[in-house]
């Protein structure tokens, strides 16, 4: 539970959500919101709560089954991960070269 949406939910867009299946579809919106409408709406062309549509039912029962759900990225997010992963592969380069330089140095006489 994350309060995004306030302590009691009260900004959750319901929409049309109903008890009832996933798959069961009203005004060609299944009963199911897409998450990636919350994380990056603007790339995927919808906004925050929208729901699955029929034609992406193959991709909600993918994502039901636990599955990969294919999404779009912004170009900043996409900028993001790349920094992530070449900062995760040159940290350690940088603390190696540091701690060799580290074992280098010669150590000051005192007269």
């Amino acid at each position: 539970y994350a309060p995004l949406f306030g302590y009691h939910l009260e900004r959750f867009p319901f929409k049309t959500i109903h008890p009832g299946s996933a798959f069961m579809a009203f005004d060609d919106r299944l009963n199911f919101k897409n998450p990636a409408c919350y994380v990056f709406p603007g790339a995927n062309q919808c906004s925050p709560g929208d729901q699955f549509t029929q034609s992406l039912a193959d991709a909600l029962r993918t994502f039901l089954a636990y599955g990969p759900l294919p999404f779009n990225k912004p170009l900043y997010a996409r900028a993001a991960d790349w920094i992530g992963l070449l900062s995760l592969c040159v940290f350690p380069l940088l603390l190696g070269g540091s701690a060799w330089c580290l074992r280098r140095r010669k150590p000051i006489k005192l007269p």
